[in-house]
């Protein structure tokens, strides 16, 4: 913190945070004995849907843990206060480096049966693994920057206006072995597209103005007339970010139904559409517009009537 004389102030911040929440799974004595890609944690799951069986839950681990999403956020901040006449004029810049580093599995492995009967048989309806070429780990990267400037303008004795104007770019998220993926023509592509999901920035207009106004219309604090306008804009979820490194090549799932658990590559394999999570190519940050705008009138015996209108 900075202060310059009575009217000049400047602040400056730095900081580091780290979260690192992980779905656990812990492994037990016999894993390697049970396991049915070495490896990998193991999970049998039941398709009953009714009679006596119909209670049977999963038995082994959580198919898709354990999951780690480790992530780490760089900030650094300036704000300058100002005062001069009839001037009171804010300003700064934030800036925001974001890591997120997470190992995901969509499915270790699983057997899935129809009943008890064909689980001590040992004949499966389905067996799902993610291939061994996937790559649960994901490293993504991203930079944020905003800068303002805002002016409380004191127009007259009874008349106050702001002024403000704020600017955010954030940019097109990364990952470090680019190992993201998707399609670009939805109409004519065959295959995925290695790369971003989105080639032209959606931040880069991202400029959101402010006005507000406080007005005693007749020279008198009882009776004052408030509005304001706004523009908000929010970032693009972190969920659209990361649903592109789960794209094939870098994450597929094997399935091979109605084979037996001695010899799992016997049974059928079933070729399944590509499945491939996009976002158009154009696509935009959330954006808010807010205004409102109210009448204030004090009344004898301390009573005050306030009606406003509030939109967005």
């Amino acid at each position: 913190k900075t202060i310059a004389s009575s009217n000049f102030l400047n602040v400056a911040r730095i900081s580091f945070n780290r979260t690192n929440p992980d779905l656990d799974n812990a492994a037990q004595p016999d894993d390697d004995a049970l396991a049915f890609v070495p490896g990998r944690m193991w999970n049998i799951s039941f398709t009953v849907t009714g009679g006596q069986d119909a209670s049977i839950g999963n038995l082994g681990h959580q198919n898709a843990a354990p999951s780690i999403f480790t992530q780490n956020i760089w900030e650094f901040s300036d704000a300058v206060d100002y005062h001069t006449g009839a001037h009171s004029l804010r300003m700064g810049f934030n800036l925001q480096r974001q890591q997120n580093n997470n190992f995901v599995y969509s499915s270790q492995s699983r057997y899935t049966f129809g009943d008890v009967t064909n689980f001590l048989r040992g004949n499966p309806n389905r067996f799902e693994a993610q291939t061994l070429n996937s790559d649960p780990v994901q490293g993504l990267r991203q930079w944020m920057t905003a800068m303002y400037v805002q002016d409380d303008l004191k127009v007259s004795n009874n008349l106050n206006l702001n002024l403000g104007l704020r600017y955010e770019f954030v940019s097109i998220p990364t990952e470090v072995h680019n190992g993201q993926a998707t399609i670009v023509d939805i109409l004519h592509d065959t295959a995925v597209t290695k790369g971003p999901g989105w080639l032209e920035n959606p931040s880069l207009k991202n400029f959101a103005p402010r006005f507000g106004f406080a007005w005693t219309p007749f020279g008198s604090t009882k009776t004052s007339v408030r509005g304001g306008f706004g523009i908000f804009y929010d970032r693009i979820s972190q969920n659209a970010i990361t649903a592109l490194n789960s794209n094939p090549p870098w994450n597929e799932n094997a399935n091979i139904f109605d084979g037996n658990i001695d010899t799992p590559g016997g049974g059928t394999r079933r070729a399944f559409p590509l499945n491939v999570t996009m976002w158009p190519r154009d696509l935009r940050n959330p954006r808010v517009t807010s205004y409102n705008i109210g009448i204030q009138q004090q009344l004898p015996r301390q009573v005050i009537l306030e009606v406003n209108y509030v939109g967005n």
